[in-house]
């Protein structure tokens, strides 16, 4: 550890130790607790005064449906003595969330609304996981307020100026601020049954600044393929004893500025390689040799790392850095040019994809001379394709079917194209109320239409099944149980899933949902709540006239034959056959399949006209009149067993 690295960890540990008290500041009066601006069923905003009021507070939990909020909008400023959590798995009790689930990423979004929030102990100000979180100010000309620094960091907040010099005593901020932290936003991302779910991070106003991090990222730290947009606010005078004053992006995180400000921000890294000092470097932007940087807009500025000289001061990216075309940085990183493909697309789909290119407002971004490759999924037909300069002239494209490709001119580029749902995987009626699915293509089409968009989306909607189809994806997120009619018209599904997960069946998560006319096929391994046809029910649903004979192995307690778990609610079993297969290899005792349901936490199984038949019941518990169904479960009077 050389003297800069010394100095700024001893500097690091003073000030996890002295903390000053928060200063008297403006418009502080208020009310404990939080405000809710309308009825239970109707929010959509929760007014904060109180941080702890709202995490904590049960009767809020039983007032507001929480579900529904979408915007934490501070009323006062907030000192805080924990991290706030944003997001979350695994029964995790979350902050903004008040929910239980395995796995979400809900869309959140924090006003400051002119005042701030400030640490008051060494930890990050927000840890942010698979969550999708916006960072506003919607009163950015409230009042100005004075944060003291001590050592870098954040650690009292008045409305009165102090003694000493600005930006080395003191910091002045017009608007909310987030200060104090050992780091200010640390964001990490996760997998669930195999796909990735990064943590989506927008700033477009704000302030970030006087948080000290005794690793990497001062003001903002990415991690693990999280992506984070920049369209507005300040980060500003954050300090790292390693990389990235202001923002470092690490293991495949993208970072992407298309406006605010970074400034002033510091780093203190240096290293040795083969016994010659060198630096890491990057004050204001710091970029590993897997994350990228892309700056379309906004300014960066006056940065420094201060460990060796100042050669990398603003940026440093060992991996992608891409500069879009007039815009000037001094001191980074051999950056390189972009240059815009506008995408524009019409008829019943709207998506393009341009790999894993950045793309912001329906612009994706390429070098010149770069080869730029444009599909549209494969339950689509692509229509019509037309590429552009700005000037008019017509780029000449290659590619066949779903698939176009074009070089890169030194210009920006207008992409026109149109597209219609493939009847051979997929078809939507007019009104949109009713889908067929006709291939595994279309079963994708229907498992990311669950996906994105809002909830219950599907609520008033049939899905049908229009062939015999083998899938192996899961129309799952915590966060969008499926809420239609799904009609098998006495098609076949065969689903072949073994992840080792929970909830793994064709529905991991219904909610007042009905299932019929399907025939199910295939094996189902491994998975504790898994289900030949729900993992979760959780309201009001309905299975009738369906058949399975899924082949069930598992090494985990709970696994039904058509319903993993029921969450709360009533279930209705009707006129349904399973003659599958509940196998487990394991030797514990506690591992055991169960009859039509593996669990009730709550609510009621009503079972009519259904016969339970499996042609294996290894591992299997003893089947009486109760756990044949699930135990402590409500029969009805004419359920059989």
């Amino acid at each position: 550890m050389n003297k800069f690295t010394r100095k700024i960890a001893s500097i690091i540990t003073a000030a996890a130790v002295a903390v000053t008290s928060l200063g008297a500041l403006p418009d502080i009066p208020a009310p404990a607790g939080f405000v809710v601006p309308v009825s239970a069923a109707d929010v959509t905003e929760i007014e904060v005064y109180d941080w702890n009021s709202l995490i904590y507070n049960s009767a809020a939990a039983e007032t507001v449906t929480v579900d529904h909020i979408t915007t934490v909008k501070l009323k006062s400023c907030i000192k805080v003595k924990s991290p706030l959590q944003v997001g979350g798995r695994n029964n995790i009790h979350v902050d903004l969330d008040l929910i239980q689930g395995d796995m979400m990423q809900r869309k959140f979004i924090l006003d400051l609304n002119g005042y701030g929030i400030r640490s008051d102990v060494y930890d990050p100000v927000f840890n942010l996981f698979i969550t999708d979180f916006t960072l506003n100010d919607s009163n950015p000309s409230r009042a100005t307020y004075y944060i003291t620094l001590t050592n870098g960091r954040g650690t009292a907040v008045s409305s009165t100026k102090p003694g000493g010099t600005e930006g080395t005593d003191y910091l002045t901020v017009t608007g909310g601020y987030i200060t104090g932290g050992n780091r200010g936003i640390n964001t990490l991302s996760s997998e669930s049954f195999g796909t990735k779910i990064p943590t989506i991070f927008t700033m477009t106003g704000g302030t970030i600044c006087g948080n000290v991090s005794d690793d990497a990222g001062g003001g903002v730290y990415l991690n693990y393929y999280c992506a984070f947009t920049m369209t507005g606010g300040a980060i500003y005078r954050n300090t790292a004893i390693r990389p990235g004053g202001g923002v470092y992006a690490a293991n495949s995180a993208k970072f992407t500025m298309t406006g605010g400000r970074i400034s002033d921000n510091v780093t203190y890294s240096s290293c040795y390689v083969d016994g010659t000092e060198t630096t890491d470097g990057g004050g204001g932007v710091c970029a590993d040799t897997t994350g990228t940087f892309t700056m379309v807009g906004g300014t960066i500025e006056d940065n420094h790392e201060g460990a060796v000289d100042n050669k990398y001061g603003n940026v440093r990216v060992r991996n992608g850095f891409y500069l879009r075309t007039g815009i000037s940085l001094d001191n980074s990183c051999s950056p390189t040019n972009i240059r815009g493909v506008t995408l524009n697309c019409t008829g019943d789909d709207t998506l393009i994809s341009s790999g894993d290119k950045l793309c912001f407002d329906n612009v994706a971004y390429y070098i010149p001379g770069s080869t730029v490759t444009l599909t549209v999924p494969a339950y689509c037909k692509l229509d019509s394709f037309t590429a552009a300069t700005s000037g008019g002239e017509t780029i000449e494209t290659g590619g066949e079917g779903n698939t176009r490709t074009f070089t890169m001119p030194d210009d920006e580029v207008i992409v026109s194209a149109k597209v219609s749902y493939d009847p051979s995987h997929i078809s939507v009626n007019a009104s949109g109320t009713e889908y067929i699915i006709n291939s595994e293509e279309g079963w994708k089409f229907f498992c990311d239409t669950l996906l994105e968009n809002e909830k219950d989306f599907f609520t008033g909607k049939t899905v049908k099944l229009g062939a015999d189809i083998s899938v192996s994806y899961m129309a799952h997120y915590y966060a969008r149980p499926f809420t239609g009619t799904f009609d098998g018209q006495l098609h076949t599904l065969t689903f072949n899933n073994s992840r080792n997960s929970k909830y793994v069946a064709p529905f991991p998560f219904v909610k007042n949902c009905t299932i019929q006319n399907l025939r199910v096929s295939g094996m189902i391994g491994w998975s504790q709540y898994s289900g030949s046809i729900i993992g979760q029910s959780s309201g009001t649903n309905t299975i009738r006239g369906c058949i399975s004979n899924v082949i069930m192995t598992y090494t985990a307690r709970n696994v039904g034959a058509f319903v993993g778990v029921i969450n709360d609610g009533t279930l209705t079993i009707d006129s349904c056959l399973f003659e599958g297969g509940m196998y487990s290899p394991a030797e514990s005792g506690e591992v055991h399949g169960k009859g039509f349901v593996g669990e009730r936490v709550d609510g009621t199984l009503k079972v009519i006209n259904s016969v339970f038949n499996p042609t294996d019941l290894s591992k299997t518990e003893e089947l009486d009149e109760n756990n044949i169904y699930s135990p402590d479960l409500d029969i009805s009077k004419d359920g059989t067993k």
